[in-house]
């Protein structure tokens, strides 16, 4: 068998770059259509779990012995549709989670090159500048809201760890979509008008403003 050498040009590398940008906007793509999948299987068993409720509690209250075997048999047959529904949940996780793994990783041997890193490039940490609020208006954070969670915050920037009392982080909870982001952009903003300290934003989202 003959020794194969590859010899990667400058239009095959392109063309491994062009394979890897597809391959990763199929795969962004496909996990987005998962995720809303994965919604979907969730509401339907959630609803399933109620109609089961709902059967225990005729099969409970039924008398009749005919009434109550056929109350059973749609019991079965709901358990048996949640157990799938779990299975198909279960292969979707699984697949988005291979998906997201391969996107990670390079097509056809293409690894991403980083640009060499320049010292001079770095700034203190007061020089940090937050994040850029956008021109819309905050669906969910109003200035009540907003000037008591600054005040808190302060609060707690003035006082020093102890042995008996630590300081507790401050964090905001959300569902998705539901305005978690803006609300810690526009504290980030407000702290770096009133306090000279270092407001540094980090996002462990898939996707930032910050290149």
């Amino acid at each position: 068998m003959r020794n194969r050498i590859l010899i990667r040009t400058p239009q095959s590398k392109v063309f491994c770059s062009v394979l890897s940008f597809i391959y990763f906007c199929f795969s962004y793509y496909r996990i987005i259509s998962i995720s809303a999948e994965i919604a979907s299987i969730e509401e339907q068993i959630e609803n399933n779990l109620k109609s089961i409720a709902s059967v225990e509690i005729d099969i409970k209250n039924c008398d009749d012995s005919k009434e109550k075997e056929r109350l059973r048999k749609k019991e079965d047959r709901l358990l048996k549709k949640e157990e799938q529904l779990r299975k198909e949940e279960e292969q979707l996780r699984e697949e988005k989670l291979i998906l997201l793994r391969k996107s990670q990783t390079s097509v056809a041997g293409v690894t991403p090159q980083l640009r060499p890193f320049k010292l001079e490039e770095l700034v203190p940490p007061m020089e940090v500048t937050p994040p850029m609020l956008n021109d819309s208006e905050p669906e969910f954070v109003d200035e009540e809201w907003l000037s008591k969670n600054v005040e808190d915050i302060l609060y707690q920037y003035g006082q020093v760890d102890e042995v008996e009392c630590r300081l507790p982080p401050t964090a905001f909870v959300r569902c998705s979509r539901g305005g978690k982001t803006r609300a810690l952009t526009e504290i980030a903003q407000r702290l770096k008008r009133i306090v000279d300290t270092s407001v540094i934003f980090v996002s462990f989202n898939a996707f930032s403003n910050i290149q």
